[in-house]
């Protein structure tokens, strides 16, 4: 009987540090509530958490995420204070600067106004310069459209950009279209349908997880998310989880159940 007492405990304590040696080695990350993708009060923190997770995991990482506004996230990834940060668009500069990861999940940055500002958009940015523009602080098209000199009202958070121009202080906004769906249909479903994705789409762009040259091992870390990121795409869980974004997408641009109004 003791003989087993004995083995049970040794079985446990092998099993318990063999789990610490697996995920010994921790990744902190840096990010915002970029709701539906992720977020704190997503389920799993959302799909883009939920394949970083994993990717790490498969690598024998942990994961530690604190959520800030995004150009705080950004001073963090500069001054080393976290491993990285999620998900940036590339730039020049940026890729310069940091580490970027392979692709993963693209965003469809568009445009949005208001059906009844009715706001006329050919892909010429430049007539654009007359009006008040939505944007967020620390995003890269600040920098891209730098040479627009466009007239820019800038808040913290992409909740409090769509609000803006909800509400009347800015004629339009630019930002991920799925992104800006999600937010009016949750927060805000009284404006539901009465905002407009204007098109041309301004562009498409990958979603990347960035590495601060300034933390040890960066490059390590980053050829792990890498190899991780392969492995997910080779075993199918990266299409699982990309399916959960495109379900989210088919929610929201569900048609609203229209009152019709019978006539006596």
């Amino acid at each position: 009987m003791n003989k087993k007492i004995i083995f049970l405990k040794s079985f446990i304590i092998i099993f318990l540090f063999i789990n610490v040696t697996i995920f010994s080695k921790t990744i902190s990350l840096a990010t915002i509530n970029f709701e539906p993708y992720y977020g704190q009060k997503l389920k799993n923190g959302g799909a883009v958490a939920e394949l970083i997770k994993k990717v790490f995991n498969e690598e024998g990482y942990n994961v530690k995420i604190k959520y800030v506004p995004w150009a705080r996230a950004v001073g963090y990834l500069d001054m080393g204070v976290v491993d990285g940060i999620y998900a940036m668009w590339k730039t020049e500069s940026r890729d310069k600067k940091y580490l970027l990861s392979e692709p993963f999940f693209p965003n469809e940055i568009v445009f949005v106004s208001m059906k009844k500002n009715s706001i006329k958009f050919d892909g010429d940015y430049k007539k654009l310069k007359k009006y008040r523009i939505g944007g967020v602080r620390g995003y890269s098209y600040l920098e891209t459209m730098k040479k627009y000199k466009y007239n820019f009202d800038l808040t913290s958070t992409d909740i409090l950009n769509v609000k803006k121009l909800l509400y009347g202080r800015v004629d339009l906004i630019i930002g991920d279209k799925l992104e800006t769906q999600y937010i009016i249909k949750k927060y805000f479903k009284e404006f539901y349908g009465k905002e407009e994705y204007l098109k041309p789409i301004v562009t498409m762009e990958n979603q990347y997880l960035a590495f601060s040259k300034k933390v040890k091992d960066a490059k390590l870390k980053l050829e792990a998310f890498n190899r991780g990121l392969k492995k997910l795409k080779e075993n199918g869980e990266y299409e699982k989880i990309k399916e959960e974004i495109l379900q989210l997408s088919k929610f929201i641009n569900e048609k609203r159940e229209e009152k019709i109004e019978v006539k006596k």
